[in-house]
């Protein structure tokens, strides 16, 4: 039997995309149900669904309960789509995108960072302050800070030399060091600044980030705040009941 390259779910996805783009699905219109697309398709529920909220996380759809799937746009308007299901591949974000770090720094920690790095408030830290790219050619997916407070064996001088900087992050927070990673999620707008950088308008809503890594002491390693404008990411992330094994 020949292996697939892709999840039948992907696949599934890719042709409802193919086919809103074709015109076969107009804006305003509703997609098949996910019975629908099991008896077309000859696919699970199960399928059928993980399909559908692959197409949502991209933008292109809008899914209310007892509404049905409906198309809001004809083109993917997503410029970087994560998925995560372990630390691994949450960090495998930092090798597939580019980090361009312009910024670095000694400060004194502000209350939100101090407690996040577990420091007190005014505490000497480092912070970095950079812009990540998806593709090359395309306006940054969002501005980073990254905050590290100094501790023994920590390349400090090429965290705060701008050659070196990038090289540095990825060396502090290395999967071998890594044991927990907590995010948090809100949103925000823009301030004019922040906006001028990413090359879109002051006030524009955008997903705030916040991550810490944990090393197998609990201690934090790092803290990075992301902002990513409306439209240039996508977090997706699935969750199962654990199941526990009966005696």
């Amino acid at each position: 039997m020949k292996n697939r390259r892709k999840p039948r779910y992907l696949e599934l996805a890719e042709e409802i995309i193919d086919g809103i783009g074709r015109g076969d699905f107009p804006i305003g219109s509703l997609l098949p149900t996910e019975r629908e697309l099991c008896v077309s398709h000859d696919v699970s529920r199960h399928t059928a669904r993980a399909a559908l909220a692959r197409v949502a996380a991209l933008g292109l759809v809008a899914r209310r309960p007892g509404a049905g799937t409906r198309v809001i746009a004809s083109g993917e308007p997503m410029r970087y789509q994560h998925e995560v299901d372990s630390i691994e591949t949450l960090l495998q974000y930092g090798r597939v995108t580019r980090l361009e770090i312009t910024e670095t720094s000694r400060i004194r920690a502000r209350a939100d960072v101090a407690t996040m790095l577990n420091v007190p408030v005014g505490a000497e830290v480092i912070r970095l302050f950079g812009l990540r790219y998806g593709e090359p050619r395309h306006d940054p997916i969002c501005t980073t800070e990254i905050f590290v407070a100094p501790r023994p064996r920590m390349p400090t001088r090429q965290l705060l030399d701008l050659r070196t900087a990038s090289r540095a992050v990825f060396d502090v927070v290395d999967l071998r060091r890594i044991d927990h990673v907590e995010q948090v999620f809100d949103a925000t707008l823009l301030a004019a600044s922040e906006a001028r950088l990413l090359g879109t308008k002051s006030g524009t809503p955008a997903l705030r980030v916040y991550r810490r890594y944990d090393d197998q002491k609990a201690k934090p390693l790092a803290v990075a705040i992301s902002l990513h404008p409306a439209g240039r990411f996508s977090y997706r992330m699935e969750l199962s009941r654990r199941r526990h094994a009966t005696a």
